[in-house]
């Protein structure tokens, strides 16, 4: 039995191919029946919202274990990806963005310690009497990972392009004004 979503229970039966971590939450991909129309046949199910106690391994008699029948299909699913998150209804979002960085703090942790293993300095930093700026390129998926780390990085990042991505952060920062400033 899976709690999916935390609050919707499902009974399944799951053939694990992949465990990932992220964050502190472990993740089991692999296929899931019966399958559901809101979801690809590859899913990922999220360890601890696993009811334990209804967890069993079938017999051989019960069902067969069922592989992955492209065995770089993890490999291609996670290179270009923060996290494990994918939005399904609005598909896979590639993009090469820019990231503005305005602390010559966060540029060098960010230079020692990437984001993804597709980041480059786009222009290196360069101090000026206000501070000092630098870019990285990343060639990420954008989904809520991406979303949430950067803005976690604080208010000395800011995405520079794409136009869409950026639209995406101005819309997240601002329902966040919206409730800081309410009463």
């Amino acid at each position: 039995t899976y709690n999916s979503n935390y609050n919707e229970k499902e009974e399944l039966v799951f053939h694990p191919h992949i465990l990932r971590e992220y964050n502190g939450g472990w993740h089991l991909f692999g296929y899931g029946y019966p399958e559901r129309p809101d979801s690809p046949r590859c899913r990922d199910i999220a360890v601890d919202r696993i009811i334990k106690d209804t967890l069993r391994a079938l017999t051989k008699s019960e069902c067969h274990y069922e592989p992955i029948e492209d065995v770089d299909y993890y490999a291609k699913k996670f290179e270009y990806r923060i996290g494990v998150s994918e939005d399904y209804k609005a598909g896979v979002i590639l993009e090469n963005v820019i990231v503005g960085v305005h602390s010559e703090y966060m540029f060098n942790l960010l230079n020692s310690k990437p984001l993804h293993q597709h980041q480059w300095i786009h222009k290196a930093w360069k101090p000026c009497p206000t501070g000092g700026y630098g870019e990285f390129l990343l060639r990420v998926e954008i989904n809520n990972e991406f979303i949430g780390r950067i803005l976690h990085l604080g208010d000395s990042i800011e995405i520079i392009s794409p136009k869409s991505v950026r639209q995406k952060f101005s819309e997240r920062i601002a329902r966040m004004y919206e409730m800081y400033t309410r009463k």
